[in-house]
């Protein structure tokens, strides 16, 4: 039995439903403690460094091992929680370049503070931020900072994609998610803001970066930067410390 599992986590799982199905599917572990060392958000997915029996004492140690993320920018929309799974507001649109993108992430290398996002657990007074965030009261704080770095950044890929064809996409990965995370009330805000058959604009990006560094965050301040709107519209783990999506990697899919 192995003290560490490396799995892809699925889009619309949460850390904690993996680690159930990976109970169901290999009894060996059933009884076993659990936990992870690097949290994936709902809406992504990819590598999860689960810890079993007392490897759960040295988390902290696995949680300081960078991480290599890919990740889609949709231009010109932001949302409360600075990814799909938020209610949305559209911004006007700002056609943004290839060669743009490029002289925006030149500078971002290196050492920086970045506010955590709006909606992540980061505590403020005894309560998290999505607390605060629901009890719509983030006036009345001031928003934690960690420091971060970034090793590196390279875009991949620069394309439009019809309204039509981007909320059917938006539908399909927030019916993956279960629980209450105002699916009904952030589907709507999807639909009214992509109701005309305008095309919009998606990049794509692979980072490495410290631990506990938010894509989403980073995704929301990219469209500061360019005078317009933006969010992380997919996110995908690719690699944790020397662990990659090539390497071996325990199957808990359900299939």
């Amino acid at each position: 039995m192995k003290n560490t599992l490396y799995v892809y986590k699925p889009l619309g799982d949460t850390p904690l439903e993996v680690i159930n199905k990976l109970r169901k599917k290999y009894p060996q572990y059933a009884k076993q403690r659990m936990g992870y060392a690097g949290r994936l958000d709902p809406m992504a997915e990819g590598l999860l460094l689960l810890l079993v029996g007392e490897e759960n004492t040295k988390r902290k140690k696995y949680e300081k091992l960078n991480k290599t993320y890919r990740f889609e920018i949709l231009w010109g929309f932001e949302s409360d929680t600075y990814d799909i799974l938020g209610i949305t507001n559209k911004h006007r649109q700002r056609a943004v370049s290839e060669i743009q993108i490029r002289r925006l992430i030149a500078p971002l290398l290196g050492t920086r503070t970045q506010k955590y996002p709006p909606y992540s657990s980061a505590r403020v007074n005894g309560k998290p931020l999505f607390w605060w965030a629901r009890e719509n009261r983030l006036n009345e704080i001031s928003f934690p900072e960690k420091q971060i770095q970034i090793f590196s950044v390279r875009l991949l890929d620069h394309r439009y994609v019809q309204a039509d064809k981007l909320l059917c996409d938006i539908n399909n990965r927030i019916a993956l998610v279960k629980g209450d995370f105002r699916q009904k009330e952030i589907l709507s805000s999807w639909a009214s803001v992509l109701g005309t058959n305008e095309k919009h604009m998606i990049s794509e990006l692979t980072i490495t970066c410290s631990s506990g560094t938010y894509v989403r965050a980073l995704c929301h301040n990219m469209g500061k930067a360019m005078n317009t709107a933006a969010l992380a519209y997919s996110i995908t783990r690719t690699c944790i410390g020397n662990h990659s999506l090539k390497s071996d990697i325990l199957d808990v899919s359900e299939n």
